[in-house]
């Protein structure tokens, strides 16, 4: 999962990648994917910009509402001002992979990703009950 401004976006040409655009170009309720070019942030030991596959999953509107109202709150609380990308995009969840799109669709990487947060919880319980600090 990445965050919308969290890497150096390009397209394969490595112009500037519009992710504000891409995510306004799906249509309501429905997911969507491309190929992007991953920069190096200007950092030249960093080597060149490598290809993956962004896939943006749209969330329901109640889970979209959840997760705006809670990055709204976090930032009044930190006493930081939200811009309106931000919160356009998270009505999204972004992923990011290296997995060729003729073996894995974006569904597959949607349901593995759901797959390992359950996993993730299931650890994150299991740890409480054995009152397991690590």
């Amino acid at each position: 999962r990445v965050h919308w401004r969290g890497l150096r976006w390009l397209t394969a040409e490595g112009m500037r990648f519009d992710m504000m655009g891409f995510l306004r170009g799906l249509d309501c309720g429905k997911n969507g994917e491309t190929t992007v070019m991953i920069g190096n942030s200007g950092n030249k030991k960093a080597g060149a910009p490598f290809p993956a596959r962004l896939i943006a999953v749209s969330l329901p509107p109640e889970k979209a509402l959840i997760s705006k109202t809670r990055l709204l709150s976090e930032n009044r609380r930190k006493g930081r001002v939200v811009q309106a990308e931000t919160l356009e995009a998270a009505g999204h969840v972004l992923l990011l992979t290296s997995l060729p799109e003729d073996e894995y669709s974006a569904e597959q990487v949607a349901d593995c990703y759901r797959l390992r947060w359950q996993i993730e919880l299931a650890f994150k319980r299991l740890k409480s009950l054995l009152h397991l600090d690590a």
